[in-house]
This record gives structure tokens, sequence and C-alpha cells, in this order.
């Protein structure tokens, strides 16, 4: 065995390496991570290597190791097995190397440089991987490899060193390619805001909900305009009142409109929520917005409920008012012009107000008959009744259109009830609902309606209402239901009056002429004379001179003598009654419609047919007198041809041909059938012994003579039997712009 003797061996620890300085053999010197022994005494070099390279070599390697040099810069000499940091990695020093001066970065100042420890990649290895996170991403930062950064809710890690981009807006996304992505999460901002720039993944909230970023970019100033670039994260919902037509929605805005709410779908604005077939809104919740009593003039949304008469409607659809304006009326084709229907449709009400043409009343509801084109519709009295016929008439007439309960196309029935509206009273808007007393009995209204009692007319300027609208008279139960029943013997007024059931209640039989008898008719009992034939009279020494229809109609009663009976028959033998009230009544009806012609012109509307009209009233007084004279004579003989003769003196034209012409009926046409209309309208309150709803002469008040008094006896009723056959009563027709004549004839009605 050889042997080794210890103190021989002798190693000398000088610790690092340096230059210029002496060295012996068995020296040991630190270089780098390693450590070496001298071979060959000398003084050593200024560059390690160069004695380490000498040959021979001048030092052995004696161990193997690294040296940690942290963070790798650009100023140092490294060493085999020297180890530093950068970015995320520990790099190992392969080959010794000095960077150059292009490779001098200022580490994480912001500064911008192009080069690193890439730049000499080839003298190093990677010695173990690892992340160094930076922090929220920032433009023109030199990052190197598994540097990890926040870029809006994304971590993302450097696949390749780089400086970022200049700018925030251009972004990470100006350097995608260096970059994958290390984790997903989320970056809530708060509130949406213009002209900010977003990342992907970033979450604001706008509206009700949150949004995340789907694509990065800077905001716009309205944040409808891109939509496109944010997905919904989390719906939501922010209540937001009333509807408004001036605010902008984003989805999950809640607003109430009428007695519902509803959720906005999109960014929008001015979308009503309930315009048909919209995409913007869904319905959230239905409810009830109670309202005051339906009105014309007020507009109802979905939702809202009103009381009408005695019930209450729940709207099933907006329901606007609107104000139009109508410049012309024609009776030809019976249309009202306006500048627009739009929005107007059948069965709408319609009110007039202000000053009136066409023949309509200011205080009336009148509903939409069809809406014929873009400027033109006809109304109609009741819902679903016949064309108006108007007069022809010019000038600026303001009209309210709404839908009134209850119109099923926008209402419907909520509660039933009643509204009691105290006595029944002429020439007034009753609605469904609505309750009155008549006589003894109480009734409900089923239609709405405007009452008639007196004329039977259409609703004309002056009044008048629903033909046969009376309770008493609505045999159909058309406008009105018996609701309870009073006293049946209060509706007689006369000794020898009956009772019968009259459709609506108990009705009262006036009791009949001498010598009648009680038959049946078609639907009531009636009174007639047995044995009575038209134009047929009878004389017998047993009769009676005294006036028909008690004596001189039948075989049983006749009259006594022929010169009686000869006097009878050329006075006219028929409606004796009516003879009596005409007569005694002539001088009122004739001052009656001079009041009314002087009362149109003090109170005339510019472009009015009465504006500057003149006329002289002892000529209008003295034609009424032949007018009442020739119907008399009409009613009592049968027939009409004192009538048509009154008729054919008013009409024709002024020539040297037709000197009978009525002188002033080319330019008087109108004021002439509006004055011998409202003389209809006169003396039709005078055969059923009421006073007209205006007194002329006393409304005036300025009259020149002393005021003529209308002539009532409660013991005469006008007959309603003029034919002897039929029962049928009086019906006074209106003047028309064709004839210009008022004829009394046989009609259907059942009074005057």
């Amino acid at each position: 065995m050889a042997e080794f003797k210890l103190g021989r061996i002798r190693f000398v620890w000088k610790a690092d390496w340096s230059a210029s300085t002496q060295y012996f053999k068995d020296d040991v010197v630190r270089f780098g991570g390693r450590t070496y022994i001298c071979e060959v005494g000398h003084t050593s070099d200024a560059d390690f290597y160069t004695d380490l390279n000498f040959s021979p070599t001048k030092w052995n390697q004696m161990t193997d190791g690294q040296s940690w040099e942290g963070a790798w810069s650009s100023s140092t000499t490294y060493k085999v097995n020297d180890v530093v940091v950068y970015g995320g990695n520990l790099y190992i020093c392969e080959v010794p190397h000095t960077p150059s001066a292009g490779d001098s970065i200022p580490q994480d100042t912001g500064t911008s440089a192009t080069n690193g420890l890439e730049a000499d990649s080839s003298n190093w290895a990677v010695y173990a991987q690892g992340l160094d996170f930076k922090g929220v991403w920032s433009n023109s930062t030199r990052y190197k490899l598994n540097d990890v950064v926040s870029y809006g809710g994304i971590q993302y890690i450097c696949t390749e060193g780089h400086t970022a981009s200049a700018t925030d807006d251009l972004g990470l996304e100006e350097d995608s390619s260096f970059w994958t992505e290390f984790s997903q999460g989320i970056d809530y901002k708060g509130d949406w805001t213009p002209t900010t720039r977003y990342k992907v993944n970033d979450v604001v909230k706008n509206g009700a909900g949150l949004w995340i970023v789907t694509t990065a970019h800077t905001s716009t100033t309205v944040f409808a305009d891109d939509v496109s670039n944010w997905a919904v994260f989390v719906k939501g919902f922010e209540f937001e009142d009333e509807w408004s037509d001036s605010t902008t929605y984003q989805p999950g805005d809640v607003v109430k409109y009428g007695g519902n709410q509803y959720v906005a779908l999109t960014n929008h604005i001015n979308t009503t929520p309930t315009t048909s077939g919209n995409n913007d809104w869904q319905l959230f919740s239905e409810g009830l917005r109670f309202q005051e009593a339906w009105s014309i003039g007020s507009s109802y949304r979905i939702g809202e409920v009103v009381e009408q008469g005695g019930y209450t409607y729940l709207a099933t659809a907006d329901s606007p008012s609107i104000d139009i304006t109508i410049t012309a009326t024609a009776s030809s084709t019976n249309r009202f012009t306006t500048t627009s229907t739009e929005n107007l449709e059948a069965g709408l009400a319609v009110k007039f107000s202000g000053s009136t043409f066409g023949d309509v009343s200011s205080n009336a509801t009148y509903y939409i008959k069809e809406v014929i084109n873009s400027t033109q519709f006809s109304i109609t009295d009741t819902p679903g009744g016949t064309t108006f016929v108007p007069t022809d008439g010019t000038g600026s007439m303001t009209s309210t259109v709404s839908a009134m309960p209850p119109n099923s196309s926008f209402w419907t029935e909520l509660g039933a009830g009643l509204k009691w509206r105290g006595s029944w009273q002429d020439d007034v808007d009753y609605v469904v609902g609505d309750t009155i007393r008549y006589e003894s009995n109480t009734f409900i209204c089923v239609q709405n309606h405007r009452s008639e009692s007196d004329d039977g007319s259409t609703i004309r300027a002056e009044g008048g209402g629903a033909d046969n609208s009376r309770p008493d008279q609505d045999l159909l139960g058309v406008y009105w239901n018996l609701l309870s029943v009073g006293s049946e013997t209060s509706v007689l007024s006369t000794r020898g009056d009956l009772v019968y059931f009259g459709g609506t209640g108990p009705a009262r039989l006036p009791v009949g002429i001498e010598g009648q008898v009680l038959v049946a008719g078609e639907n009531d009992p009636e009174w007639r004379t047995l044995g009575n034939v038209e134009h047929v009279y009878y004389v017998a020494p047993h009769g009676v001179d005294s006036p028909a229809p008690i004596f001189g109609k039948t075989l049983d009663q006749p009259w006594k003598t022929v010169r009686y009976a000869a006097d009878q028959v050329e006075k006219g033998p028929k409606v004796p009654i009516t003879r009596i009230l005409l007569e005694n009544n002539r001088v009122f009806i004739q001052r009656e419609v001079t009041e009314f012609i002087q009362n149109q012109i003090a109170n005339a509307d510019p472009g009015s047919i009465w504006e500057n009209f003149e006329y002289e009233d002892f000529k209008c007084e003295r034609d009424v007198g032949l007018f009442i004279d020739a119907l008399i004579y009409d009613l009592t003989h049968g027939g009409n041809v004192k009538i048509r003769g009154v008729a054919n003196s008013l009409v024709g034209e002024i020539t040297e041909d037709s000197p009978g012409a009525y002188p002033g009926l080319a330019v008087e046409k109108e004021q002439s059938i509006a004055a011998y209309n409202y003389a209809v309208t006169v003396i039709t309150a005078v055969l059923n012994q009421v006073a007209p709803d205006v007194n002329y002469q006393v409304l005036n008040g300025d009259n020149s003579t002393a005021i003529v008094e209308q002539y009532f006896d409660p013991l005469l009723t006008a007959e309603t039997d003029y034919s002897g056959a039929t029962g049928s009563g009086y019906e006074l027709s209106r003047v028309s712009g064709g004839s210009g004549s008022s004829n009394g004839s046989g009609g259907s009605g059942s009074g005057y």
C-alpha cells in the first residue's frame, strides 16, 4: 500500500480570484460558483480565463457550484454558473461574458428600451422557471418572459420579452402576440362612464344590470352606441318611476305605465311600452291605478280605473284624448272635415265646444260613425246608431275625441254599481249605470244616450236627443230598464185613467173620448171609436149637434141636423182639441219665432248665417201665421194640401215667369229653414202642453209689446188618434234644404 504524508498536502485558501496577484502551487481560489487549485505558480492575468485556458493550464477545477448574482444587470461581467433572476425565471451563465452597451436597459423605469438578457440568450440557460407579478399592465414598460400582469379582469403571462405599446389607447392588445392568458377574472369598474378605455372582462354597472366587456374599446358618449362591445353579466331591476318619452332606458329598468309595470329589454328612448309589436319592453306586473270620474278631456293608459255612471271600468288599451278642429260640414255627404283623422276610429266619443256649426250641439255627446279618409269622418247620436246629417257649414269648430266607456276596444267592466241622478230630465247625457226616478218608478240606464221627450229629434243645436228615450216611451228597454216599481196608481192623473204594464213598468192609459171602447193594440191597450170610418159622418133625428169625434162619427151617436153636419165638415171635424190648442196659441207661436230670430242675430258668430242678417218682423209673423193656419186645416180635414201650398209659395227661382215666388228666399234660405224648424219645435211643445225649452220673449227682455203668454188647459189632451184606424200620432217633419217645408202627416210615433 502506498503511503501519504498529509503534511505534504497543503491547500492555501486565497478567497476570490483577483487579477495581477502572485499565486503559488496549491493555492485555492473561488471564481464564480467554482473553486480552482493552482497548478503552476504565476502572476494572474487581467482575465481569469486567460490563465485557465493557458497550456498547460495554470488552474484546475477543484469543486463545482453556482454563484447567486441577483437580478440580471447590463453592467456586470458574468462568469460560468453565475445565476441571475430575469423576469419570472432564473438563468445560469454558460458562457462568460459582459453584456454589451446596447444591452443596457434600466429595469422597470417605464423608459423605452429594446434589449435585455434576451440579447445574450446564447450565453445563458434557464435554471428554474417562475413567475414575476408586475401588477397592472403599463404602457412603454419593458416586460420579460414569465412576467405576469393584470389587464382588465384577466391576468396575462409574457411569452416573449418586449417593450409595451406607447399609449393606453393601444393597450396590451397591440402586443397580444407577446402574451398569453394566464387566468380569468373580472375587474369591477363601477358605473359606466363615457370616453373611458375598457378592457376585456372589465365589469360596469349600467341601468339595472352589470355588463362585462367582450371587446376592448374606448367608450362613446352613450352606452347604447357601443353596446355591441358588452355582454350582460348579471341581470337586475332598477325602478325608474313613471315612464317618460325623453328618458333613455337600459335593460332591467322598471317603469310605471298606467296601472301596470314594464321592464326594459334594450337600450332605447321614446318607445311607448304598449306599442304593438315592440321589442323594447316586457310586461313586468299588472296592477290598477284609480283615477277620478271619466272625462273626455283626459287621456288614459292601460291599467287605469275610472268611474262612469254607476260602473267602474278598467282600461285595456291606451285611450288618448285628441283635440281636433272641424273646418267644414256637408249635408250631401254627412261628412265632417278636419286637418287629419289620424288616431280617430269608429266608436270614439266626440264633443264639440265653443261656437258650433253644422247643426250640432255644444253640450251633447256624439260618436264617430266612420273614418272616411285622412281628413273626413261621419258621426252618430248613439253608439252604433244611424249617421247624423249635418247642415252645410264652414268655420273653425273645436272638438275633443276620446274612448268613452263602455267602449269594449279600450275598456272592460271592472265593477257594476248605481249612480243616482235624481229625477229624469230632458236633454241630458245619461250613461250606463245612471239611475233616475220617473214618476213613481226608478230606472237604470243600459245604453249611453242623450235624453229626449218632446220632439223625438236627433241631437241638434237647440238640444234634443235619442228618439223614445224617455223611460215610459222606451217600450223595448233600449235605454232604460226598470229598477224598482213604486206605487202603480201614482201614474194616474185624471179621473178615468187606467194603469197597464207598459214594458218598463206601470204606465198610464189616459181616459178615452166619450163613446170609445177599449181594444187591444199591437203592444198596449188603446181607446177606439167603434164603427168609425174615415170621411164618413152620420145624421139622424136622435142625434146631437156637438163636435166630433164624440158625435157624428158613428151610427149610434150621429149629428142631429144636416146644416150642423155640413158646417162641421167644412170646418174640419178631425182632432178638435188639437185645433183649440193651435188656434189659442197662434200669436204665441208667431211671437216666439220672431224673438228666436232676433236672438240669433244679436248673438251671431262671425261667418254664421245670422251675421248682419236683416228682416221685417211683421212679415215674418204673417208668414208663420199662414203656416199655422195651413197646418190646422190639414190636421182637421186630413191630407196635406194646404201645407204643400205654403211650401210651394216659398220655393222657386225668382223670375218674371214666377212672380209668386217668395222674393227673399234666394238670400234667406238657411235662415228660413232655421226659423220654420224652430216653429215646429214650439208647435210640438204647444200640442204637448209643455213650455218650450227657451222662452225667447223673456230671454230677450227688450220687447216693445207685452209678452204673449202660452195657452194651457189641463183638461184638454191633444188627440193621438186622428186617422180613426191606426192610433198613430202626429209627426211634424223638420224643414229640409230640399223643399223648405214642414208637413203634418201620420207617423208611427205614439206622441207629439
